[in-house]
């Protein structure tokens, strides 16, 4: 029979009775209803008081030397037992004892009588004046208490996903990206060594042209289904909608793996009319592993747009070591370009699986599709961004190899994809900043922050330049020797390509922070404009000075494709979306890296000895930074960046510690 408590929680029924409290008494004011009906409309879920959340504590709670008689925030610490009862009972998730007639103050001993029932006050809304209010679980492990609606009630678990700080999620991933580009650099460079010591310049070409068709087939069959991934994703993480962004997963993934296969079948076909005989079993190979290659294309873009670039360094880490481990057993054995092809296929199958583990950890779970009206739209974008990212992948990956095939020998494909590889190489180091850039600006451009979009874009851009040119000047005035110390003698003429190289591929880095804005904003028009006219530049030149200069042709074209694509890129953000390059202090920087590489060629001569070497970048070194002091290159910023990254890296030792 429901019952009702008088003076306590406003006179509301009660389910049943309970030891301990008093029976039901009718109420006489006026406007008040009766015991009786207000027991009728009370239903076996009633609250024991309005706008508050309450149930009954379990039984085991009564057996802690619990008091009665308490109010909310008077309750005495019950004896210890830490399993079922926490220390210093205030808060919601903790017990008040029924007292005679009212919830009293803290007696002075302990009651005569028995000890009644229990109520477990939960978290509701506001407490009302004269009602006890509940209280927020303190923050601990383990600690229950909901702290807001759809919250899951224990702490760092909720039902939703919390908004990200976009500057600092950008710190972190550039941080996490800056950990496996150095990792990238150093595996990738001791491969090259490996690959150019162990097969020779002539085997060293026709494996350099099986790696840049790879690229470029992997360019034609992702049609730019990762980007929008990554961009989608992002966004709707961005908004706590991981259901959503799950949904975009597996809707790129179905339209990634019907592309592949399109390609693939289009390839076999090629390779068995086409390919000479020689290469057509690596060819063979190279066209289906173009299906894990995508697979992982989109599950790690998915972990980008979720702003976990920590699990994609441990992926890529491993696969990494196991790639150069594998390459150097292949070498050892004397199986040469067909091992290195079966290597490749095992380390990608193992870091597609590894990455889809990763993947299915962070967003796994309920997906929604995207609706009509947002499939139309990504129809639109994907469109545009797929003859971007192959008329980009014409001008950044070597595209001027096909003409080489056709025109020069097989060692001249090796000097080129050599230099051009270096200087792709080190300027991993001011990509660092670019890696993380595309999720933070799709996301600050979903949130509608053009001034911290602009912000960030200038800040990237700066440190970009000033993190690549000194990069690209100690590598061009030191070429000869690098390369004698780490190919040999037999690849030198790589050496006059790898000056020009290093100093095109600043430029390159910094078009890379271009590009990743105008995917940000889903500028379609201007990237595909920009790079539709580096490609036709880049082809024609390729096409007139390399059957004549051979390897100087292609870097004359490959030159001018990037100075077209760069500028156009950098306009285009500054008109439309009002994100300008900060030009002056770039050409500060410029006149730092100019000093450094007439310093360090001075100094360096043509000498291969190393100690020279080692002295000439010690002066060029020094050289550079005293004129970036002197033109305010560097100044305040880098030093309190300086200041507060070692601190939070000794802070963090110490901690772990």
């Amino acid at each position: 029979m429901p019952l009702r408590r008088g003076r306590v929680h406003d006179r509301v029924a009660i389910d049943r009775w309970w030891p301990g409290v008093p029976p039901p008494r009718a109420h006489h004011r006026a406007g008040r209803a009766s015991a009786a009906s207000l027991a009728a409309r009370a239903g076996a879920g009633a609250t024991l008081a309005r706008d508050l959340d309450a149930a009954l504590a379990p039984r085991t709670a009564l057996g802690d030397s619990a008091l009665p008689g308490c109010g909310a925030r008077r309750q005495r610490a019950a004896a210890r037992r830490r399993s079922r009862v926490r220390r210093h009972a205030r808060r919601a998730g903790h017990v008040l004892r029924a007292g005679r007639r009212r919830l009293r103050r803290r007696p002075s001993r302990p009651p005569t009588r028995p000890t009644g029932a229990s109520v477990l006050l939960l978290h509701g809304q506001r407490r009302r004046r004269r009602r006890p209010g509940a209280r927020r679980a303190w923050r601990r492990r383990g600690g229950v208490g909901a702290r807001r609606a759809g919250a899951a009630g224990a702490r760092r678990v909720t039902t939703e996903t919390p908004a990200m700080n976009l500057r600092t999620a950008l710190v972190r991933n550039t941080a996490w990206y800056g950990l496996v580009t150095f990792i990238g650099l150093g595996s990738g460079l001791v491969m090259s060594i490996v690959l150019a010591r162990g097969l020779g310049p002539s085997l060293m070409g026709d494996y350099s042209y099986l790696l840049w068709a790879l690229r470029m087939l992997t360019a034609v069959a992702t049609l730019g289904w990762t980007l929008a991934t990554a961009r989608y994703t992002a966004e709707a993480y961005a908004r706590s909608e991981p259901e959503r962004a799950w949904g975009f997963v597996r809707f790129f993934m179905r339209r990634q793996l019907a592309t592949t296969a399109l390609v693939v079948a289009a390839v076999m076909v090629i390779v068995l009319t086409e390919v000479e005989p020689r290469l057509r079993v690596s060819f063979v190979m190279l066209a289906f592993l173009l299906v894990p290659i995508t697979v992982e294309g989109i599950y790690t873009h998915a972990v980008y747009g979720a702003q976990r670039y920590d699990l994609t360094t441990q992926t890529s880490t491993v696969k990494m070591a196991l790639h150069l481990l594998a390459a150097i057993v292949v070498i050892a054995l004397g199986l040469e370009i067909f091992g290195l092809m079966i290597a490749l296929a095992l380390t990608t199958v193992l870091s597609c699986l590894m990455q889809r583990a990763r993947a299915r950890d962070v967003l796994g779970g309920v997906a929604i599709d995207p609706s009509p009206a947002v499939r139309r739209e990504i129809r639109t974008y994907v469109a545009s961004l797929a003859v971007v990212a192959v008329l980009e992948a014409l001008v950044r990956d070597r595209s001027e190899i096909f003409f080489l095939r056709l025109y020069a020998s097989p060692e001249e494909i090796a000097f080129y994809s050599l230099a051009f590889g270096l200087a792709s190489r080190v300027m991993v180091v001011p990509e660092i900043a670019v890696g993380a850039l595309l999720p933070a600006l799709a996301a600050l451009h979903g949130r509608g922050e053009r001034d911290e979009f602009a912000r960030v874009y200038r800040t990237a851009m700066r440190y970009v330049a000033l993190s690549g040119a000194p990069i690209a000047a100690l590598v061009a005035a030191l070429a000869p020797g690098v390369i004698h110390w780490l190919y040999g003698a037999a690849y030198l003429p790589a050496a006059h390509l790898l000056g020009v190289l290093a100093a095109v591929a600043v430029l390159g880095a910094l078009r890379k922070v271009a590009a990743s804005s105008l995917q940000a904003v889903g500028d379609r028009h201007c990237a595909l404009t920009a790079t539709g006219a580096a490609v036709a530049l880049n082809v024609v030149l390729a096409y007139v000075f390399i059957p004549t200069y051979a390897t100087t042709g292609a870097v004359l074209a490959n030159t001018a494709a990037q100075i077209v694509a760069s500028v156009w890129a950098f306009v285009g953000m500054a008109r439309v979306h009002g994100a300008r390059v900060p030009v002056g202090e770039i050409m500060r920087i410029g006149v730092a890296a100019a000093l450094l590489f007439a310093v360090t060629r001075l100094t360096a001569g043509d000498s291969h000895d190393l100690p020279r070497l080692a002295l000439a970048a010690a002066a060029g070194a020094a050289a550079f930074v005293a004129a970036a002091l002197a033109t305010r290159a560097l100044g305040p910023r880098e030093w309190t960046l300086l200041t507060t990254s070692t601190r939070r890296l000794l802070a963090a030792r110490a901690g772990s510690a």
